[in-house]
C-alpha cells in the first residue's frame, strides 16, 4: 500500500521538483509501476510518445497529414486531411518512371491520373514533396526492397534498383504486380491478397542463362522469393557472370575460352577468342562473312566459316532489317542452283529456268515489310513470302508481286521471302540488288478472327496511352460471308473526349473509300454510325460530326466499334485509330440545384403585368420553367452566365428540357449572344412541336468558338395569344462544351 501511497504523490512531487531542482527517486520501484509516457519512446499500451508513433493519419483512413501526441500519450487528429478518393490535388506521385497527378473527378474525389511519361523524353521521375516532375538526373525515391500497396488498394508496388546512366544506382518505386479481385494489403506487410509460391532461396544467388546479370533471392513482383537483378550488370562483351567458390554470383573478364571459335549472335562473323595477357579473354572478328558477300554466313558444322546461305528453304539467308538490310550479288547464278517450284495458285506462275534465292525473317504480329529491287539493268525479280515452316513446293504464299512486295503480318511469325529472277526479262547485267526494310505503321493492337460481331470484339491493349491502331485485314463481304472486324476500348473518366477513324494501314492520308464505322453501347445498342468518305479526315466517328454531338458526354464503360466494306470490293489491309483527347473545358455547366443560380438571369418582354418570368421550381427535381397563358404574349428569357470561348475551337450545347405548348405561333428558341441579346442573337436551335416528355439534347455550336464574352439564352418566344391556350417550357442541366 505505501508504493501505491508514493504513486499517487507523484505529480505533486514533480512539480515540487520542477521548482526546487529535485528529483523523485524511483530506483526501488518495479519497472511497470514506472510512469513511461513522455519519455520519447512508444512503450506497451501507447499509441504515441513524442515524435514516435504506432500509426499514420493515412492508416486512420484520412487522405494525408501528421498527428501529433498529447502529453498523455494519446493522438490528436486534428492534422490530418479528410477527404475521399485516393489523394488530394493538387499533389502528384512517380510511379513507373511517369509522373501522376492527383485530379477530382465527377464525383467529387481525388484520384491519380497519367500526366507525363518520362521515359519517353528520355527524363526520370523525381519526387518532392508532394510534387513530381521529370528530371534529366534520378534521385532515389525510397529503399531497396521496400514495398506498398498502391492508393487505389489494385497494385502492389515496390523499389527497384535503375542504372542511371553507366555506373550510377537510383532506386524508384515501380509496380511490382497488378493484384487480383481481393486487392492489395498493407498487413502484416504489403502483398497481393492471391496467393504465390516462393521461386528460390532467400539470399541465394544465380547467372541468368545470357550469363550478363547476376540474380539473387528477393522479394519479387508478386510479393514472394523470386529472381531479382543484381545491379549493375556485367559489361556486355567484356564481362561475363560466373559463380565463385563462395557461391555468389560475379562478373569475370574471362569470357570465352581462349583459341576457339564462335558465330557472331547474327550470324555475320566468324568470331575468335583471344587472351590479352593479363588472364582475361575476349572474342575478335576473325572473319567478317557479309562483308564479302550478303548471301555469306558464318557456319558452325563446316568448322566456322563463311558458308553460302539461301540455297534452299532450309538454309534461308538469315536477316533482321533495323529497319534496313541489302541483300543484294553479282553472282546471283554461281550461288544459286534451286529451281523451285511453286505449284500452288496464291504464289503465281515459276518462272522457266529461274533459280531461287531465300532469305529468312521474324515478324511481330502487325509487322510490316517491304522486298524490293533496286537494280535498274538486272532481269525483273518476283518476289514472293511464305510461312517458314510451309515454304516452297505446293505450299500458299502470303503474298507475291514483281519488283516490289509490301506484306503485313497480323501473327508473329518467322517468314521466308524468295527471290526469282526472270532470265527472259530485258536486262543489261546480271546485277540482283535486294532491299529488305521493316516499314513504320501505326498497329498497337491486331486482329484476331473471328471478330464478325461486337460480342466478339478484339480487346485493345490496357497500356496507357493516347492513341491506338487497330489493325486488321478487311475482306469485302460475298454471297458466302461476311468479314466485319470488331474491337473493343475502355472510355476510363467522364467527359473524355475521343474519336474513331479508318485509313489504309500503310499511308495515314489514304482513306478506304467504302469502309463504314460503327459504335455500339455495352449493352450492344448504336450509339453511331459514320458516313462514307472517300477524302481526308476520312471514314470517322467523332463529336463534331453532324448528330453525333452526344459522343462529347458518353459515360466509361467498354464500348465496341466495327468496320465493314461494300461488296464485291478486293481486300484491304486497315488501320482503325482510336484518338482520345483532353476532357473539354465547360465554362457554363449548371444542374439548377440552388434557386437562382449562380450568375443566371431572367427578363421578360411581356403583354401582361406583371407577365410571366422563368422561375425555379423547388418542389422534389429543381429545373428552371416558365409558363405562359392566354391572353398574354411575349418574349421571356433565361440567361447564363459569360462565357469565354476566345481559345477554343469547338463547343457543343447540352440541356435537358420539355416543351408542351396549345397556343399557335410559339418557338422555343436557344440563343447565343455577345453583348446580353441587344443586337447579337446567334441562333443554335428552335422548337415548335410538343416534346414525348423530358429530353436531353445535344447541339452543335461550333459557330461560338473563337468568341469572348458569350451568354446562351432559352427564349420563349409567343408572337400571339390564343384563345385558352398555355405553353409551359421547362430547361435544367445546362452544360456548354468547350474544346
Amino acid at each position: 500500500m505505501r508504493i501505491l501511497q508514493h504513486l499517487t504523490l507523484i505529480p505533486t512531487l514533480f512539480l515540487l521538483a520542477a521548482g526546487t531542482g529535485c528529483t523523485f527517486d524511483v530506483s526501488g520501484l518495479d519497472e511497470n509501476q514506472v510512469e513511461k509516457c513522455g519519455n520519447g519512446s512508444l512503450d506497451p499500451g501507447e499509441v504515441c510518445d513524442g515524435l514516435e508513433f504506432l500509426t499514420s493519419c493515412e492508416q486512420l483512413g484520412y487522405l494525408g497529414g501528421n498527428l501529433a501526441c498529447q502529453l498523455d500519450c494519446t493522438l490528436d487528429d486534428s492534422g490530418c486531411i479528410d477527404g475521399c478518393g485516393e489523394c488530394l490535388p493538387p499533389s502528384s506521385r512517380c510511379l513507373d518512371d511517369a509522373v501522376y497527378t492527383c485530379v477530382v473527378r465527377n464525383d467529387g474525389c481525388g484520384y491519380y491520373s497519367p500526366e507525363v511519361d518520362c521515359g519517353i523524353i528520355r527524363q526520370w521521375c523525381v519526387q518532392t514533396g508532394d510534387d513530381a516532375a521529370c528530371s534529366a538526373t534520378c534521385s532515389s525515391q525510397c529503399e531497396l526492397g521496400q514495398r506498398a500497396c498502391s492508393p487505389d488498394g489494385t497494385s502492389l508496388e515496390g523499389c527497384l534498383e535503375v542504372m542511371d546512366g553507366e555506373t550510377e544506382l537510383c532506386r524508384v518505386w515501380n509496380t511490382l504486380r497488378r493484384c487480383g479481385e481481393d486487392g492489395c494489403v498493407e498487413e502484416p506487410e504489403p502483398l497481393c491478397s492471391d496467393p504465390c509460391e516462393d521461386a528460390c532461396e532467400a539470399d541465394s544467388e544465380m547467372c541468368s542463362v545470357d550469363r550478363l546479370h547476376r540474380l539473387r533471392c528477393m522479394p519479387g513482383y508478386s510479393g514472394c522469393l523470386d529472381w531479382i537483378e543484381i545491379m549493375p550488370s556485367c559489361i556486355p562483351g567484356s564481362e561475363v557472370c560466373e559463380m565463385a567458390e563462395n557461391d555468389q554470383a560475379i562478373c569475370s573478364c574471362r569470357v570465352c575460352e581462349a583459341d576457339t571459335k564462335l558465330c557472331s549472335a547474327d550470324g555475320t562473323d566468324v568470331l575468335y577468342c583471344s587472351e590479352n595477357g593479363n588472364t582475361c579473354t575476349s572474342w575478335t572478328t576473325l572473319f567478317d562473312c557479309d562483308g564479302l558477300s550478303a548471301f555469306l554466313r558464318c557456319s558452325p558444322p563446316e568448322g566456322f566459316v563463311c558458308a553460302l546461305a539461301g540455297n534452299t528453304c532450309a538454309t534461308a539467308l538469315p536477316i533482321n532489317p533495323s529497319p534496313r538490310e541489302d541483300a543484294s550479288t553479282n553472282d546471283f547464278a554461281a550461288y544459286f542452283t534451286n529451281a523451285e517450284t511453286f505449284t500452288d495458285i496464291s504464289c503465281g506462275p515459276s518462272l522457266v529456268g529461274a533459280a531461287d534465292a531465300f532469305i529468312i525473317l521474324h515478324l511481330p504480329a502487325g509487322g510490316t515489310i517491304r522486298a524490293a529491287q533496286e537494280s535498274t539493268t538486272g532481269p525483273k525479280l518476283r518476289f514472293r513470302i511464305q510461312a517458314a515452316d510451309a515454304c516452297g513446293g505446293a505450299n500458299a504464299c502470303l503474298a507475291q508481286a514483281d519488283q516490289e512486295l509490301l506484306y503485313t503480318s497480323f501473327v508473329e511469325q518467322d517468314v521466308i521471302i524468295s527471290v526469282e529472277p526472270d532470265p527472259t526479262s530485258a536486262h543489261t547485267s546480271n546485277d540482283v540488288d535486294v532491299v529488305v526494310e521493316r516499314l513504320p505503321n501505326d498497329c498497337t493492337d491486331v486482329e484476331s478472327e473471328v471478330n464478325n460481331v461486337p460480342a466478339e470484339a478484339d480487346v485493345l491493349s490496357a497500356q496507357p496511352q493516347e492513341n491506338w491502331g487497330f489493325c486488321s485485314r478487311l475482306k469485302a463481304p460475298d454471297p458466302f460471308s461476311t468479314d466485319v472486324d470488331c474491337f473493343s476500348f475502355a472510355v476510363p473518366t467522364p467527359g473524355r473526349r475521343f474519336e474513331l477513324g479508318v485509313t489504309s494501314l500503310l499511308d495515314p492520308d489514304t482513306c478506304i473509300s467504302d469502309a463504314q464505322l460503327r459504335l455500339y453501347k455495352p449493352d450492344g445498342s448504336l450509339v453511331a454510325t459514320s458516313a462514307i468518305e472517300s477524302q481526308p479526315p476520312c471514314t470517322r466517328i467523332a463529336a463534331e460530326e453532324t448528330d453525333m454531338e452526344s459522343l462529347i458526354a458518353l459515360p466509361p464503360a467498354t464500348y465496341r466499334a466495327c468496320v465493314s466494306r461494300q461488296p464485291m470490293m478486293p481486300d484491304v489491309d486497315m488501320v482503325s485509330r482510336v484518338r482520345f483527347y483532353p476532357a473539354p473545358t465547360t465554362p457554363v455547366a449548371t444542374s439548377f440545384f440552388t434557386c437562382p443560380a449562380t450568375g443566371w438571369s431572367t427578363r421578360s418582354e411581356s403583354s401582361g403585368t406583371p407577365g410571366a418570368t422563368w422561375q425555379c421550381n423547388t418542389t422534389g427535381s429543381r429545373f428552371m420553367n416558365v409558363t405562359v397563358a392566354d391572353p398574354e404574349f411575349g418574349r421571356y428569357f433565361l440567361m447564363s452566365p459569360v462565357a469565354d470561348l476566345s481559345l477554343s475551337s469547338h463547343a457543343i450545347l447540352s440541356f435537358e428540357h420539355q416543351f408542351t405548348t396549345s397556343a399557335l405561333g410559339v418557338t422555343a428558341r436557344v440563343f447565343a449572344s455577345t453583348d446580353d441579346f441587344s443586337t447579337s442573337m446567334i441562333e443554335l436551335a428552335g422548337y415548335t412541336v410538343n416534346t414525348a416528355g423530358r429530353q436531353t439534347v445535344f447541339v452543335p455550336a461550333h459557330q461560338l468558338a473563337g468568341l469572348s464574352q458569350v451568354k446562351i439564352g432559352f427564349i420563349l418566344d409567343l408572337q400571339t395569344s390564343f384563345m385558352g391556350a398555355t405553353t409551359t417550357w421547362e430547361v435544367d442541366e445546362v452544360t456548354l462544351y468547350a474544346y
